[in-house]
């Protein structure tokens, strides 16, 4: 199975113009892939077996006349069982949607080629003035993060309370031995 270009995968998951579009036995319209696949999950037996019969498959003629996609329509029209046929579909839009993310992020991962400037084999000027150095700036420091600030103060209230349990412990361990002696 050859894989089909990024375009022609866009064009079969697309929606066909109303006029195109598939009329069912019952009167609803399909107007892709997608809507093909869910309608065949929900379809009554009658309403199939209406389009798919020994002599003849709409579905298979609608993809391949309208949707355009020569495989997709070759492996419907092998089937007669609606099952089989909702498996092959799923695997259909399986695929094009991956061809289809696949260079949506080959896309986003390329970065647009920026030339930078190059000079020409001319001769440089140079000039014979002494030239003033460039101060640097001090760098101000960023401020902190948020999180950096929450992880501090969150240390700092940790340690808080530990030493006032020290203390009140400790508090409560001399005030005892107060009472005992005394």
């Amino acid at each position: 199975m050859k894989l089909p270009s990024v375009d022609v995968a866009k064009s079969f998951m697309a929606d066909v113009p109303k006029a195109n579009a598939f009329l069912l036995w019952n009167g609803n319209k399909l107007m892709n892939l997608e809507e093909l696949e869910s309608a065949l999950d929900y379809m009554p037996s009658e309403i199939f077996s209406s389009h798919v019969t020994d002599s003849k498959n709409d579905f298979s003629n609608w993809v391949l006349h309208v949707i355009k996609d020569d495989y997709l329509a070759e492996l419907l029209s092998k089937e007669n069982s609606r099952e089989r046929m909702i498996s092959v579909l799923k695997r259909r839009i399986m695929d094009l949607k991956e061809i289809i993310n696949r260079e949506e992020k080959r896309t986003k991962t390329i970065k647009p080629f920026k030339k930078k400037h190059t000079e020409t084999k001319k001769t440089k000027k140079v000039s014979v003035l002494p030239t003033k150095k460039k101060e640097k700036k001090k760098e101000k420091l960023p401020p902190p993060k948020e999180k950096e600030y929450l992880r501090h103060e969150s240390e700092h209230i940790h340690f808080c309370i530990k030493q006032f349990l020290w203390g009140f412990v400790l508090g409560i361990i001399l005030s005892a031995i107060v009472f005992i002696w005394f």
